[in-house]
This record gives C-alpha cells, structure tokens and sequence, in this order.
C-alpha cells in the first residue's frame, strides 16, 4: 500500500489545523492511502483537450475532430460500468466517476495533448483518457484527473500519436451533480532542436502560497536565474532556460504519486521557503517517481535534486541519476538555515549527454516519506566552440536552406540541419574526447579534421575545416546520428596527429544526402567545431 502524508494520526497541533485551512480545495487525498500529519495537499494540475456533447454509452461514443473547445452535457447522463476502477483515478477517497459521457477522437498530430475543463464550465468535472476508439478495458487509462483547478474542475496530459484514436471521458466526482460546459483539446508538437541551456525547477503547485523563487535566487547550484513552476500533475512539459526563453528541453514524470503538498516550516523564509516547503509527496514505503529532463544540448551536466521534507526531519529520501558516476544519495534532515548536500538535495555528475539526449532522475522512499522539491539541471561549459553556422548568421547556405541556429544548412530530411558536438578532455595524453553528429539522413558520413577555419559553399551546406585535412573515419548513421570515434576506432588525437604538446583543431561532419533536394550535388555539411588540444 502506497502512503501519503496527511492524516496517520489525529494529534496534530493547532499549526497545522490552520494549515489545513489554506487549502483552497478538498484538501486530504484518497481515503484508503495513509498520508503525511500536518501538510496541505494542493489540486493536481496540467492543461488542455476536447469536445462534442457526449454519448451516454462509450460503445456509441461521439466523433469529434482537430483540436479545439468542444461541448458537452452530463447532467441527464448515469453512471457507466467502464471506468470506474482505474488506480490513477484515485482522489479524494474514490476512483469512480460518476454521470460520465464518452467521446473518441483520432489525433491529427504528434504530440503532448492536453485536455482541460478549467474555466470552460462550472461542473465539478473528473476526467480521464484511453488508448483506443472502443470501450476501455480496465486498467488502461492513459490519464486521468480531478480538482485541478480551484473551482473543481480538471485538467491532464498524456502522449498522442499521430493516426491513433483515443476515448474521452468526461463525468463528475461521486457525489456532485452534472450540468453543460466545454472542454478545450489542444496538442503541442515535438520538441525543437537541442539548445545549450541550464535550467531551474521549483515542484510543487501554482496554488501555493509560497509561490515561485525569484530569478535572483541560485540555491544550492548557485545559479540564478528564471524558475519554472511545475506541478507535479504535469505529466510532461516544455521548460525555459536561465533567461525565461524556450530551451527546448521537455520535463516528464513519471511514478504513481501525483499529489502536491504544502507545509510551513518553522524555519525556512523567502526564497527557500518558496522551493522547499511546497512540493510532490512522491510517497511512502515503496514508493518511487522519476523525473526525465529530455532533449538536452550535449555535454557534461550537473543535476542537483531537492528531496527535503519540509514537514519532518525524520524522512529520508534516496536520489539516483542514471548514467552518473555518483553513487544513490541519500536527503533529508533538520534544516539548518541553509543548503546542505545530504540534508536539502544531492547532487550528481552526468558525463557526455548525446545531443537531443536525456538524464532520468529517481527518487524513492527510504523512511517515512519521499518529497521533491526542484531540480537545477547545470550545463558545464564547454571548451569546445562552435563556428560556421548555416542558420542565415554568416556564409549564405547555397539554396537559402538554412537550418536552426548553430546547426548545419538544411537537408533533405531535417529542416534544422546536421549538428556536431562532442564530450570529453580534450589532452593529447588522456584523450576521450568525443564527436557527435546528428541532425542527418540515415546515410553514410565522414568525420574529418582541418587546421584552418574556412567559410565557404561546399555542396549543399557550408564547409568549416580547411587547411591539412585529416579523415577521421567513415560511419553509418542510424536514427540520424553517429559519432567518432565508435568501439575499436584510434582516438581523435591519435587519428588526427595532433601532436604531443596540442594544439588548435577544427573538425566536420560531411554527410551523404542523396535526394534531389538543392544543388545537383548528393551531400551537405554540419557546422564546424573548434578544439583546443593540450597536452
């Protein structure tokens, strides 16, 4: 059995009965959890879906289409027998879903889609989606949700499929009545490409009182900068750098808690206060949620995790990074006026993130209860620099094909362009330097070395390394990427002769593209990046 905090026993003190009393919903998740003594659990959150006026019978369920704010009327609708038992729709003590109406609707496009009822109606609204255009079998609720937002009504997310159908279903919580409204259907396209970003993160609800950390607050990370509020019934989002512009990088969570909570420790003021004492309750014994930063620059990347329990000192969660050196860390303990590493978050090390890649972050319950606070995801800089870019900011591409901004010109098959970054020391004796290609059809490329940089039309991109060049190696790209070197392949030092006391070298990815796309030449170029070897 899963535990939440709120009500394991009925001696709590008057502090947290006025607690309580901000909640500005229902304030105790579902009845048949065990939750945490004292804190104020916050409505779930995300965003936006669909509409038509709804079928009283899923196996007649309503046509509706594209996206949009669509109609629907439940007040005279009885309860169905799909639906009722699904885990993730349990709040507030129940899973049913009472005087529900169905819709099926095919997705136009890929993407995150978002179905809402907030601010489209006053009916306190529960609602839920699933795979497919019949009647859902028990346990395949791709989403669901109740009290997203203050006024009772819902919002959730979930993963569409271009070409897939999907069942809506729109009802009230057990005990309230139906009524008329609109709900709105809206999809979000994938992600652009990678941008190098450093990114901060405060979990916990908009409704809180302790809102967002200001811009000027850098935490433990010391890094200022912008804040992205995310609830945790966000399922997955797009997130904003340092500055507050898009980076492109999409924030996804997964796991089976999906409450936030707020308590008001004693002794955290401000800042800190408005990134620690709201929060998810990722928990009790057994329990587990992961947090997936995606679509990230590559490189090198320090991830710090805020997993403090504001309500007690007592529980103890364990923080794991995939891909990192750093061993599972445990957070919790006495707030001491500032941040402690063990005590407010951990902190680890991920080495040679791939371009468009990711890091999983997993946290789980060692004692009492898991929380999660926030995350500061800090990109190292790199000493590696990136030149020669076909996004209109120099050296024209050839057919006014230009890509996205530090990539290669355009190709065939990705309108951004082809992309090359690398990870690792670059020093002649202890080399592990990397290069990644990416951004390319899935042809046959080569990654080579020059002395110079060179600006010139080459094909149907830019070509960036002259001088004494050196072919590095031939590869296959699959899924759009390569990298040298591969397993077995000499090192970039060693295949490019740099020699023992370094030295400056600029590098490329020269990539096949075979179809009749700008000039009558078969192949197009990355941008350029420049290495400075020591010894």
């Amino acid at each position: 059995m899963q535990l939440h905090r709120l009500a394991l026993r009925l001696s709590v003190g008057l502090g947290a009965c006025a607690a309580v009393a901000q909640a500005q919903t229902p304030s105790t998740p579902p009845l048949p959890q065990l939750v945490r003594p004292g804190v104020v659990y916050q409505p779930a959150s995300t965003a936006s879906f669909l509409a038509s006026t709804g079928s009283d019978d899923c196996a007649t369920a309503d046509v509706i289409t594209g996206q949009g704010v669509f109609p629907f009327n439940n007040s005279a609708a009885t309860t169905s027998p799909q639906g009722q038992t699904e885990g993730p729709c349990l709040f507030f003590g129940s899973t049913a879903m009472n005087r529900d109406v169905w819709f099926t609707w095919t997705a136009p496009v890929s993407g995150l889609a978002t179905l809402t009822t907030c601010g489209l109606t006053t009916v306190d609204t529960k609602i839920a989606v699933y795979p497919g255009s019949t009647c859902p079998t028990a346990g395949t609720v791709l989403a669901c949700n109740d009290d997203a937002c203050a006024s009772f009504q819902s919002s959730l997310d979930f993963n569409a499929t271009s070409g897939n159908s999907y069942m809506i279903q729109i009802g009230v919580y057990p005990t309230a009545a139906g009524g008329t409204g609109t709900f709105s259907l809206t999809v979000a396209g994938p992600p652009g490409p990678p941008v190098a970003a450093s990114m901060n993160v405060d979990i916990g609800s908009p409704a809180s009182t302790f809102g967002v950390p200001t811009s000027a607050y850098g935490a433990a990370a010391a890094q200022p900068g912008v804040w992205n509020a995310r609830s945790v019934a966000v399922a997955s989002a797009l997130l904003n750098d340092l500055s507050g512009a898009p980076c492109n990088v999409q924030l996804t969570r997964t796991g089976t808690s999906l409450f936030d909570f707020s308590f008001d420790n004693a002794g955290t003021t401000g800042n800190d206060q408005a990134l620690l004492d709201d929060a998810q309750d990722a928990g009790g014994t057994g329990a587990t949620t992961t947090w997936t930063f995606g679509n990230l620059f590559g490189g090198n990347y320090q991830v710090y995790t805020y997993a403090w329990a504001p309500d007690s000192a007592t529980y103890i969660a364990s923080v794991s990074v995939a891909g990192s050196s750093d061993p599972a860390q445990n957070v919790g303990g006495t707030w001491t006026g500032s941040h402690a590493l063990g005590v407010t978050y951990a902190r680890h090390a991920v080495a040679g993130v791939a371009s468009g890649g990711s890091i999983a972050i997993t946290i789980s319950t060692v004692t009492g209860f898991a929380t999660v606070n926030g995350f500061q995801i800090v990109r190292e800089g790199s000493p590696f620099t990136a030149y020669c870019f076909g996004d209109g900011t120099g050296t024209a591409c050839p057919c006014g094909n230009s890509g996205a901004a530090g990539n290669g010109c355009e190709n065939s098959v990705v309108a951004a362009g082809a992309n090359l970054s690398a990870t690792g020391t670059a020093s002649v004796a202890a080399d592990t330097v990397t290069l990644l290609g990416t951004g390319m059809p899935n042809s046959s490329c080569l990654y080579f070395q020059g002395t110079t940089q060179i600006s010139a039309v080459f094909g149907d991109g830019i070509r960036c390394a002259g001088g004494t060049v050196i072919r590095l190696g031939t590869k296959s790209n699959v899924g759009g990427g390569s990298q040298y070197p591969a397993v077995g392949d000499p090192s970039v030092s060693v295949r490019g002769l740099v020699p023992p006391g370094g030295g400056t070298r600029y590098y490329q990815v020269w990539y096949r593209n075979a179809a009749a796309f700008c000039t009558p030449s078969t192949f197009n170029l990355s941008n350029g990046l420049e290495i400075p070897w020591g010894p």
